[in-house]
């Protein structure tokens, strides 16, 4: 169970990064 809260907070954090750069990306273009 430990173990699945981890590899959830990794996929989490992935997916948040890659949404931040999306979001800097449609900043810089505006």
């Amino acid at each position: 169970m430990e173990s699945n809260k981890w590899i959830l907070l990794s996929v989490f954090e992935k997916a948040y990064n890659i949404g931040n750069k999306a979001l800097l990306k449609q900043y810089k273009r505006k």
